[in-house]
C-alpha cells in the first residue's frame, strides 16, 4: 500500500527538508524504492532522488518546527514556504515573483536567494507591521517607483546581492522608518535625483561594490539621520560633479568603507572623504568621461557639467 501510494506523488515539487524525514525514514523501515521521486528544492538537493539522500541533509532553518497548524495561518502562507505568526521564510524556494495574500501580522519577510527579477509598484502594501525585508541574492533587475509604499513600519531592506542598475525616483517612497538599507553588490550605474527621498530616518546606507561613477547634487538631501555611508569598490569618477559630496563628508564624516576616486589620474586612488574640496576640477572632461556616461547619465536625469575649466 505505502509503495502504491509513493509512485505516485513522484511528480511533485519536493522540498527536501527536516519536514519529510518521516519519508525517509519510512523508505528505510519498509525497504521501499523510490526512485522516481527526486527534489525540487532546497537548490543543494534539486534533482536527487529522496531515498538517496543523506537524512544529515534533510535540515530546517527552525522556523518550520515552529510553524503554527492553524487553518489561519496556512490560508496566508505561501506555498512552500515556513510561517508563524510572525515570520515568512520563502528562502531558496525557487520563486520568481513576490509572493501575495501574505498576512498583515507579518513582522519578517525573506524571501533571499530565489529567482525574483522585479519588484512591482506596491508590492508588500498590505503589510504596514513589517519590520524585516531580505530579498538578497535573488536577479532583481528593476524597482518600480513605489514598490515598498505601505511598509510604514519597515526599519530593515535588504537588496544586496542582485542585479540591480538603476535606482528611479521613488523607489523607496513611503520608507519613513527605514533605519538600515543594503544595496551593495548590485550593478547600479544610475541613481535618479529623488530614489532617496523619505528615508529621514535613515542609518546606514551600503552602495558598496556597484558601478557607480557619479551621484547627482541633493540626491542625499533628505538623509538628515545618515551616519554611514559605504561607497568603496565603485569606478568613482571625482570632479567637479562630485564637489558637493566632499563637503558633505568634510563636515559630516559618515563614509567609512574607504572609497577612493578611480580618475581623473591626479586624484586616483586618493580617498573621498580625506580630499580637499577644491580638488574636485573639472579639467579635461571630455577626454574622462565616455560618450556612453553621458547617456546614462543624462537618462537619470541628472545635469553634468561638460565644460573644461
Amino acid at each position: 500500500m505505502f509503495l502504491f501510494f509513493f509512485r505516485r506523488l513522484f511528480d511533485n515539487p519536493w522540498l527536501c527538508d527536516c519536514r519529510i524525514e518521516w519519508i525517509k525514514q519510512l523508505i528505510l523501515t519498509n525497504n521501499i524504492s523510490l526512485s522516481n521521486v527526486r527534489c525540487h528544492r532546497p537548490a543543494h538537493l534539486q534533482f536527487k532522488v529522496i531515498e538517496d539522500i543523506d537524512q544529515k541533509l534533510m535540515k530546517c532553518s527552525g522556523i518550520e518546527k515552529r510553524a503554527t497548524n492553524s487553518c489561519n495561518a496556512v490560508s496566508i502562507c505561501p506555498s512552500a514556504c515556513a510561517c508563524t505568526e510572525t515570520t515568512i521564510d520563502c528562502r531558496d524556494r525557487g520563486l520568481t515573483h513576490i509572493p501575495t495574500n501574505l498576512s498583515p501580522n507579518t513582522l519578517e519577510l525573506r524571501l533571499e536567494q530565489n529567482q525574483i527579477t522585479y519588484v512591482p509598484p506596491k508590492a508588500f502594501y498590505n503589510l504596514k507591521n513589517l519590520k524585516r525585508l531580505d530579498l538578497s541574492k535573488n536577479n532583481i533587475m528593476e524597482i518600480a517607483p513605489k514598490a515598498f509604499e505601505g511598509l510604514i513600519s519597515l526599519n530593515s531592506l535588504v537588496l544586496y546581492g542582485n542585479s540591480l542598475i538603476e535606482l528611479p525616483n521613488q523607489a523607496f517612497y513611503g520608507l519613513h522608518n527605514l533605519q538600515l538599507l543594503l544595496l551593495n553588490a548590485n550593478k547600479i550605474q544610475c541613481i535618479h535625483r529623488n530614489a532617496f527621498n523619505n528615508l529621514t530616518n535613515l542609518n546606514l546606507l551600503s552602495l558598496y561594490d556597484n558601478k557607480i561613477k557619479s551621484i547627482a547634487n541633493e540626491s542625499f538631501n533628505e538623509l538628515i539621520n545618515l551616519t554611514t555611508l559605504h561607497l568603496a569598490k565603485n569606478p568613482i569618477i571625482c570632479d567637479c560633479n562630485l564637489k558637493w559630496l566632499s563637503i558633505l563628508l568634510n563636515k559630516k564624516p559618515m563614509e567609512t568603507s574607504n572609497a577612493r576616486c578611480e580618475s581623473p589620474k591626479r586624484v586616483a586612488r586618493r580617498r573621498i572623504s580625506t580630499l580637499h574640496h577644491t580638488k574636485f576640477q573639472c579639467k579635461g572632461i571630455f577626454r574622462m568621461y565616455s560618450s556612453s556616461f553621458f547617456r546614462i547619465y543624462s537618462h537619470c536625469g541628472n545635469k553634468l557639467v561638460k565644460k573644461n575649466y
